[in-house]
């Protein structure tokens, strides 16, 4: 009995060593190695830059974001606003003009209903902006344009007629985002948000009632500059 393990146990070690040999000499089929993983598709690093526009033209602006950081530029002049980061401040100045400074904001693809009854800041300079650009610039809006106004005249007729001419073309601008909201407010698709507790009638009327309020605060900062601007 001990003579047939032995015999038993040394035909299993001659197969094992059989066995090895020949996955050795890649007798025996191989095995498929598992797929290897496909790499991620690179997407490209699109960067979509605000162009930068005064009234007039050529002046010089700085701007300041959240990040801290700050540049200077002269107008027109394209700026990666997704560097400085949200809120962007933008400071023009020139000769013979009042400094301008606006903010801006990243857009919003709210109804602007939305946005004003949200609470969010609305400027005549980002209300309007709609189709923003995808990719890393964010979204920021296209194009900005700052107006600055005139400190000196040699009249106050002269003063007078051209504060009224700017003064007229401010109240047009905030009229048509005033026009945008009403359509909005007769969307029945437009989704109830916001302050829920109220009618669609009752956030119609407090969403006309903020936007009239900040078109007047814009308009008495103007109203403001004609009267310091000096005059003979």
């Amino acid at each position: 009995m001990w003579v047939a393990l032995v015999r038993r146990s040394y035909l299993i070690s001659s197969i094992v060593i059989f066995l090895v040999a020949v996955a050795g000499c890649g007798l025996l089929p191989e095995q498929p190695l598992p797929p290897k993983p496909l790499a991620a598709p690179i997407h490209p690093r699109v960067a979509f830059d605000t162009l930068v526009d005064s009234n007039p033209r050529g002046v010089r602006c700085s701007l300041s974001g959240g990040s801290g950081k700050t540049v200077t530029i002269s107008t027109p002049r394209l700026v990666a606003m997704y560097e400085l980061a949200a809120p962007v401040m933008i400071r023009c100045f020139a000769d013979g003009f009042w400094t301008s400074e606006i903010g801006v904001l990243e857009g919003s693809r709210k109804a602007l209903l939305i946005r004003i009854v949200d609470g969010e800041q609305i400027a005549i300079t980002n209300a309007p902006t709609r189709g923003f650009n995808v990719g890393m610039g964010g979204k920021f809006p296209r194009a900005v344009t700052i107006k600055l106004f005139r400190n000196s005249f040699e009249s106050a007729q002269k003063r007078d007629e051209y504060y009224a001419q700017h003064l007229a073309e401010i109240s047009g601008a905030w009229k048509v985002l005033a026009d945008q909201v009403k359509e909005e407010c007769e969307d029945q698709a437009l989704p109830q948000v916001g302050r829920s507790a109220m009618s669609r009638s009752e956030l119609c009327r407090a969403g006309l009632h903020r936007l009239t309020s900040l078109e007047k605060a814009d308009l008495q900062v103007v109203e403001q500059r004609r009267r310091r601007s000096a005059i003979p």
